[in-house]
This record gives C-alpha cells, sequence and structure tokens, in this order.
C-alpha cells in the first residue's frame, strides 16, 4: 500500500483546512441561495472546481465519463423495446467505462509485469485519478439500472453531471447509485432538521479521520517501519489492530462526512458502515463494511452469475469470481488479489466448517474471532508486497523470537488510549448512551449539543494543524 510521505500528509492537511473553513462555506452559501431549479447546476460546477483543486487534467477524464454514461442513457432511451440495440448499447457503455478504470488504474502494473520477460512499452504508466473508481461505480450502476427499466431517462446533462461530480461523493464512499436518489436529484427537501443531523454527522466522520484514524494510525505506521524479523507477537498483534481500527475510522469517518454533507444539500445517501467490528461472523461483516460497494457487487456480479444458485461447485465460482475482482478492485498488486481471495477461502472455511461453532458462542466471543480474522486480512491489504505480508504474518506467530519486548510496551504506553477509545467507538454502546440521555435529558441535550460540535471541530482543527501525518487511505481507489 502506499505509504503517505511528509509532502502529501502537509498537502492533505491544506486541502481539508480549506475545505473546511473556505470551500464548504461558500458552497453552501450558493446552493441554498440559489432558487431550486439552479441548484443541480451549483452542485455540478462546485464538484468540478473541487475536483480540479487536486486533479486539474484529470477533470476532463470525469467529465468524459460523465458525457459518455448521459448518451448511453439517451440512446438506451431511444432504443425503446429493441433489445438487441439495446444489449449493443449497454455492452458499449459499460467497455468504455472499464478500459477507461482498468487503463489509468492496471496500466502500470500491466506493463511492469512485461519489463520483468524484457518487454517495454512508451508509456511505464499513468497517474491514477482520485476517486476514479467510485464515480466510474456510479456512471456504470446508472447505465445498467437503467437498461433493467429500474428508472426513467435522465434528460438533463446538468443533472447528471451534478449526479457523477457531487462533490461529497467524489474522493470517498458510499457507493451511491443513481436509482437511490434519482426522484431526489429532481426534487428533495432542504430543513434545519436536516443541517442540523447534517452538521452532526459530518463532525463526527471528521473526529472519526482526525482524532481517532490518524492517531491510532501513527501506531501501525511504526510497526510498519519496523523489520518484521524484530517484531514480537505483542508487537505484530498491536499494528494489526491498529491498522484494523484506523482503516474503518478513516473510510466511515469520510463516508459520515459525505452523508453529512449530503443532509446538508437535501439528500438522503443511503449507510456505509454499521458498527462492522460487532459482527459475529464474516457474512455478518461483510453485511456491515463498506455497504454500498456490497450492495454493487451483489447487484451487478454476485447476483447475475447466478447468486445463492443450488449447485455447491456453481456458487463457489460464482464466490470466487466476486472476491477475485473484489479484492482487484482496490488495487493492481497482488497483495489486494491474494486479500481477496484470502475471504473467498475463510468463506468457505465459516461456511462449510467454523460457522456452525460460531453460532454456538456468545455473541461477544463470536466477534472477537472475526475481528482477528478480518485483522489478519488486513495485514496482506496494508503491507506492500506479498513477501512483506508473510513476513508480517510470521511476527503475528512468534517468528521474531519473542511474545513481548520494550517496543510492545512503549506502543501499549503510547497508543493505549487510543486502543481503548477505538474500541469503545467500535462498538453501539456511545449510540445507546447518548440515546439515553437524550430520551432522560432533552433539554441539556439541546443546549450542550451545538458547544459539544464547536469544542469538536477545534479540537479536529487543532489535531490538524498539530500534526503532519494525515494519510487518506482511500485516496486513490
Amino acid at each position: 500500500m502506499k505509504r503517505t510521505s511528509r509532502e502529501e500528509g502537509i498537502a492533505l492537511l491544506l486541502s481539508s483546512i480549506t475545505f473546511v473553513y473556505f470551500f464548504l462555506p461558500l458552497t453552501l452559501a450558493a446552493y441554498y441561495l440559489v432558487p431550486f431549479r439552479y441548484k443541480n447546476a451549483v452542485l455540478l460546477l462546485t464538484g468540478l472546481i473541487f475536483y480540479s483543486w487536486g486533479e486539474p487534467v484529470y477533470v476532463l477524464l470525469m467529465i468524459f465519463c460523465a458525457c459518455l454514461n448521459y448518451a448511453a442513457g439517451i440512446f438506451l432511451d431511444r432504443a425503446g423495446e429493441r433489445m438487441r440495440w439495446r444489449k449493443w448499447i449497454l455492452g458499449a457503455a459499460l467497455a468504455a467505462d472499464l478500459i477507461v478504470l482498468c487503463s489509468f488504474k492496471y496500466w502500470g502494473a500491466f506493463t511492469e509485469s512485461l519489463a520483468s520477460v524484457g518487454v517495454h512499452t512508451a508509456v511505464r504508466h499513468f497517474a491514477l485519478p482520485v476517486g476514479i473508481t467510485f464515480y466510474t461505480l456510479r456512471c456504470m450502476s446508472y447505465v445498467i439500472d437503467l437498461y433493467r427499466g429500474k428508472f426513467a431517462v435522465c434528460r438533463s446533462i446538468v443533472t447528471f453531471g451534478a449526479f457523477t461530480a457531487m462533490f461529497p461523493l467524489i474522493s470517498a464512499g458510499p457507493v451511491v447509485r443513481y436509482s437511490e436518489i434519482s426522484e431526489q436529484m429532481e426534487r428533495r427537501t432542504i430543513s434545519s432538521e436536516k443541517i442540523s443531523a447534517g452538521i452532526a454527522l459530518f463532525l463526527g466522520g471528521m473526529a472519526k479521520k482526525v482524532i481517532l484514524a490518524n492517531n491510532i494510525g501513527e501506531i501501525w505506521n511504526q510497526v510498519y517501519n519496523t523489520n518484521t524479523g524484530e517484531l514480537s507477537v505483542l508487537s505484530a498483534w498491536l499494528g494489526a489492530l491498529a491498522f484494523s481500527f484506523q482503516i474503518y475510522f478513516d473510510f466511515s469517518g469520510y463516508s459520515d462526512m459525505a452523508q453529512g454533507l449530503g443532509k446538508m444539500l437535501g439528500f438522503d445517501f443511503p449507510d456505509n458502515f454499521r458498527m462492522p467490528y460487532t459482527a459475529v461472523s464474516l457474512r455478518d461483516f461483510w453485511s456491515r463494511w463498506h455497504m454500498t460497494l456490497t450492495a454493487w457487487f451483489r447487484s451487478y456480479v454476485y447476483e447475475p452469475l447466478g447468486a445463492d444458485t443450488k449447485s455447491r461447485t456453481r456458487w463457489i465460482f460464482n464466490l470466487f469470481v466476486v472476491w477475485l475482482l473484489f479484492g482487484t478492485l482496490h488495487g493492481a498488486t497482488l497483495n489486494f488479489i491474494v486479500w481477496g481471495l484470502y475471504f473467498f477461502v475463510m468463506a468457505l472455511i465459516e461456511q462449510f466448517w467454523l460457522g456452525k461453532y460460531l453460532e454456538k458462542l456468545p455473541a461477544l466471543a463470536a466477534s472477537m474471532i472475526t475481528f482477528l480474522a478480518v485483522a489478519a486480512g488486513w495485514v496482506i491489504y496494508a503491507t506492500g508486497t506479498l513477501g512483506e505480508a508473510v513476513g508480517y504474518f510470521g511476527s503475528l506467530f512468534g517468528a521474531g523470537g519473542s511474545f513481548a519486548d520494550k517496543q510492545a510496551l512503549s506502543l501499549l504506553a503510547k497508543g493505549g488510549l487510543f486502543f481503548v477509545l477505538c474500541a469503545f467507538f467500535s462498538c453501539n454502546l456511545p449510540a445507546r448512551i447518548m440515546k439515553r440521555f437524550r430520551q432522560n435529558r432533552f433539554e441539556i441535550y439541546e443546549i450542550a449539543k451545538p458547544f459539544a460540535q464547536l469544542v469538536v471541530l477545534i479540537l479536529c482543527t487543532a489535531y490538524l494543524s498539530a500534526s503532519e501525518y494525515n494519510p487518506f487511505l482511500y485516496f486513490q481507489f
């Protein structure tokens, strides 16, 4: 996995502060002031400006994808009931989307493979555009669902462009499908209740990212930069747990921020995470983690393959294809493919053996076993090469030669508080406490809420200003 350099961290820091204190207030002000018929135009314009901020050239690529899939939708509508033409249009649109995505995402790995056998190409690699996977999947879902007749064609290029380039969804999840917000693109309600809920979601997501993910991520960064032969078992597991918490709070934090911004704009985006580390099985985990991407794969890959067919062999094949593509989608290196296949193998083990034992265990024990299995999988995802992953797995199970050492004790002393905080906010206990407090002390809750939000904003700003470590793990998904 790509390491975030000091320069990149500072760049992300400046972008984050500029976004929160400059771009976002101006965008919301313009959006609220214009009549409703111009709001989609504001979304399109601000989305293009926001994307151009970091990708001044590749904004043209996003515009191309939007125009391509908009045109495919118009042609599908004009084709009417002529199924042959509809299939050709759908196939051409999906092929073009996949060519764009694969060219930028996998060309570098492909040329490296060719170079290893002595074949060299003029173009060795392309810089990976930010968020290309997110907006490509959104565009593909539009064309597929339109072909399936789930909604009427979008005839406004401005509306479809706003859907493609909407700034809360450009560089992070959830993967929102047009069918989920088609009515909202034409009619949506902006209310003080929605804006208030959106602010709370946005600040909560920001706290997840800045306070929890960044701080626990420094623990992982320290362990990762240690020679695996020198890692004790405890240090290795602390590192694996730290990355597990980091990627969860990093990505779910950005998803909450996107949902919060959506509510401020009048949208209701689907949930993307639902306490995944409380899952009692791997199947349960993947129904809670990055739920919009899981739903995308179910709708457009798993179900067309036959889903849960009665044939065991066919079901295993379907599952293999889904996990192979799922891993490949996350990155071009062998690590990501093996990461996907790891969960394929674990799914088979759970289905045919382990699942019946997990069902008999108390929920807490089943959750802990599931979490450790997921954390081991994140090691494959997080390490730079497959060799590093193998070496790290060795350290997890004692290859470093000791169970605990000074580094492990130092990590616990330095990051113990953040491990506790991450574990606490990974379960539903905080929500239950807040719900009960709101029910029993409603007036105090309403008075304290804005002050608490102000404190969160100040803390996040202070952390951003004081730290140079500000990675975004899904920055180039």
